[in-house]
């Protein structure tokens, strides 16, 4: 544990060339981590990690809130990026971008903030990681079977997010218009049936007079029309797998494995808790998806 003003005299005076400040302990280090190690700019011993919670003297002591917090501290003081005898150092503050882009509130403009590509660094790893090498360490196949589980599931992903599409936007418009009904992204869909089932529409209609009667915004109609484009454009976009938080894709896949082997049973037991380091083991890091993180690690690089 240090002092948010320790770390930052430590960033100072280091010979690192990067420090990464990252959400979360589970994978989060070792995600950033294998990015900075395989950027030219970087590679090994040339940049520390560190997770906010290791920090002291925050408000916010955990999460994206301290992240931004630790950023913030760092650009009052001018010290996001620093020069020593030896060499510049840059601090990158990795965020997950959770719905920011959708309810437009970005809430800083930094080039020293990286923020992932889809909902958070879980979805992430689903999102890019080799399918195939994934699921035979999961779940003990061999490529072949791997390989044809792979074609049975297709996009699985997408498909989750196109599910639980009517739930995804309730949580935006309870997000955007600052109703606090409980529609969040950390849980469960509501309004399906025994969670992945078909929709209960008028579970739908109640939720929305909800959040429409609890909104603690102006231009209730206005912001509600603009929530509702922009989860259109985003998802046409990006797709609707972007913006389902990655911490449900285990569930659902083993619920999917679950359905195809139906006739032949696998051994399931703990297959939820060692997906994701499953597949976290199967991404390639200097693959194209990648080039989202160089560019934003560029940009802070090469910041003053």
């Amino acid at each position: 544990m240090r002092s948010k003003a320790s770390l930052a005299r430590r960033i100072g005076m280091s010979r690192k060339r990067a420090f990464l400040i990252v959400e979360g302990r589970e994978i989060d280090p070792s995600f950033f981590g294998a990015l900075a190690g395989a950027d030219p700019r970087l590679g090994d011993g040339t940049y520390e990690v560190y997770v906010i919670d290791q920090i002291s003297g925050l408000r916010h002591t955990r999460g994206k809130a301290g992240v931004i917090e630790f950023h913030d501290y760092l650009r009052r003081r001018q010290m996001l990026s620093q020069e020593n005898r030896v060499t510049k150092v840059s601090v990158l503050c990795c965020v997950d971008r959770d719905f920011d882009h959708v309810l437009g509130r970005v809430r800083r403009r930094s080039p020293h903030l990286v923020y992932t590509k889809n909902y958070n660094v879980e979805a992430e790893v689903f999102m890019v990681a080799d399918s195939v090498r994934a699921m035979s360490g999961a779940l003990s196949l061999t490529r072949i079977e791997a390989e044809a589980l792979v074609t049975a599931l297709g996009d699985w992903q997408e498909q989750l997010g196109e599910l639980w599409s009517d739930w995804i936007e309730l949580c935006i418009l309870d997000a955007g218009l600052q109703a606090g009904t409980g529609a969040a992204p950390s849980r469960k869909s509501a309004v399906n049936a025994g969670t992945y089932g078909r929709v209960d529409a008028a579970g739908i209609a109640s939720a929305l007079q909800t959040i429409r009667v609890r909104s603690r915004v102006q231009n209730a109609i206005d912001r509600e029309r603009y929530l509702r484009a922009r989860f259109r454009n985003v998802t046409r976009s990006d797709g609707f797998a972007s913006v389902v938080n990655g911490k449900h894709f285990p569930s659902y896949f083993e619920h999917r494995v679950k359905g195809y082997y139906t006739d032949d049973p696998i051994a399931l037991t703990g297959l939820s808790s060692r997906l994701l380091s499953c597949f976290l083991m199967a991404v390639d890091f200097t693959a194209p998806w990648s080039s989202h993180y160089g560019r934003q690690f560029s940009r802070a690089l090469a910041a003053r």
